[in-house]
């Protein structure tokens, strides 16, 4: 007796594992509803076997999840070596997936050793509403945004291809073009490279954007204002090494990017910029452009308390930096950290800026130490835009700083002003100093103590 066809219709299946809750908007798999199950299969045989299953009609809703499965469709053909997929449709609340052929090859399946397969070229199209993934995550329930889906894959046991993958959203907003490969060789290590064509993101897209819901305010913000998106790039990770590499065209500007990993955990990369607009993406009518150039290294080690940091330094040069309608230019960069804290340098040479900026913060302990050192030889703030009065003025000065605490409540130390000099035309002011000592109790008892040429007090009282 051979079975020539099934039908199910009016199905109804339901699966819970007691012991676990009940999690809603999600496939749980501790949990499975099923209702209004049906299908219909016909079988073909081959030597007393079933060689080609053909389904006419599949459809099911997984009430928990929401998932509502309308149609799954297609011919399924088998035989000991070869297997084909052809007319597939699989379609889904507001979705549906095309796969028009899908040829399988494979060997030594029967008798488990050396296995191997192959699958020529694979067309997928189809149309995917983001509110129907959000058994994924639950984040996507109030998105609208529906792709265009067109991909080729191929491959085998042992590599995988994307000849093209196309992903374009109905209102032009978002399109993605990408090719690349997975590969994994004999001892098991996977290697991959994704070669990004274009990445194109409107502004309008962002309130729709996959990652968007994760994010705050500020940040979807700023990345409303970056409006149009275009990314070129790729991505490649070896067994030794990982790059990431690409180049950023927004309409505050461009911004290009090279990072490499290698084997022994050291991070290195760069990011270079070329009159990028902070003005519109921070949205302040008080900075313009700037252009800069970055570049660092660092790697991750565990300290002594088992916790993670990251050793490394950071060299920085900004061409141009524009605030109050001036551009400031020649400012330099120098940071670094260790296991026990970060600190570095900067240094500005510009013709009525100059100054130097260095100390080092230990975070090792709850209670933070900081040690803060400015020297400004050269600072004239009418000329910077900064204020309509003094004009023709330059200020001088040396400040230091070496202060400690975990918050406000409890931060004690001492701050020094000196050789604070101001020179208007041909008058120039004797020296100045003030010095400023606090002191706490850890609670809330501060003391201030303020010493100088020009000032001298004591201050008590709680905060």
């Amino acid at each position: 007796m051979k079975v020539a066809g099934l039908i199910v219709r009016h199905a109804n299946i339901k699966y819970d594992v007691k012991s676990e809750p009940l999690v809603l908007g999600k496939l749980d798999p501790n949990h499975i509803e099923v209702k209004d199950g049906a299908i219909t299969m016909n079988f073909k045989y081959e030597n007393g076997k079933i060689t080609d299953i053909a389904i006419k009609r599949l459809n099911a809703k997984e009430i928990n999840s929401g998932i509502d499965i309308k149609r799954i469709t297609g011919n399924f053909v088998a035989t000991e070596d070869h297997a084909s997929i052809t007319n597939a449709n699989i379609s889904w609340n507001n979705s549906e997936i095309i796969i028009d052929t899908a040829n399988v090859n494979y060997e030594n399946w029967g008798n488990g050793n050396n296995k191997s397969w192959s699958v020529t070229s694979i067309p997928i199209q189809g149309n995917v509403a983001l509110k129907d993934l959000c058994w994924l995550d639950s984040t996507l329930a109030s998105t609208k945004t529906i792709l265009n889906i067109d991909a080729l894959i191929d491959g085998n046991e042992s590599k995988l291809n994307i000849d093209k993958l196309l992903i374009q959203s109905e209102k032009n907003d978002l399109f993605v073009d990408i090719a690349g490969h997975a590969e994994k060789d004999k001892y098991g290590y996977t290697s991959f490279l994704a070669n990004i064509k274009k990445i194109q993101i409107e502004g309008n897209a962002f309130s729709e954007f996959i990652l968007l819901p994760h994010l705050d305010s500020t940040i979807t913000n700023h990345l409303h204002r970056l409006g149009s998106i275009d990314l070129k790039g790729a991505i490649e990770k070896t067994t030794e090494n990982a790059t990431l590499k690409g180049n950023i065209d927004t309409e505050c500007g461009e911004i290009n990017i090279h990072i490499e990993s290698d084997p022994d955990k050291i991070i290195s990369g760069e990011v270079i910029t070329n009159k990028f607009n902070i003005r519109q993406l921070l949205d302040s009518e008080k900075l313009g452009y700037t252009s800069f150039y970055i570049k660092g290294t660092g790697i991750e080690e565990i300290n002594t308390n088992s916790n993670e940091s990251i050793i490394g330094n950071i060299e920085g040069k900004i061409n141009d930096f524009e605030y109050s309608g001036y551009k400031y230019t020649g400012i330099g960069v120098n940071a670094f950290s260790d296991i026990d804290g970060i600190g570095g340098e900067v240094i500005v040479n510009d013709e009525n800026l100059k100054l130097n900026l260095s100390g080092r913060v230990d975070t090792k302990t709850n209670v933070k130490n900081c040690d803060l050192s400015l020297v400004i030889n050269e600072f004239r703030p009418h000329s910077l835009n900064l204020t309509s009065d003094y004009i023709g003025d330059n200020f001088s000065l040396n400040a230091t700083a070496n202060i400690s605490g975990s918050s406000i409540s409890n931060i004690e130390g001492e701050l020094s002003l000196d050789s604070m000099i101001v020179s208007s035309g041909d008058i120039i002011t004797s020296p100045e100093y003030i010095q400023i000592q606090l002191e706490s109790d850890g609670i809330k008892s501060k003391d201030i103590h303020i010493d100088g040429n020009i000032i001298s007090a004591n201050i008590k009282g709680d905060i």
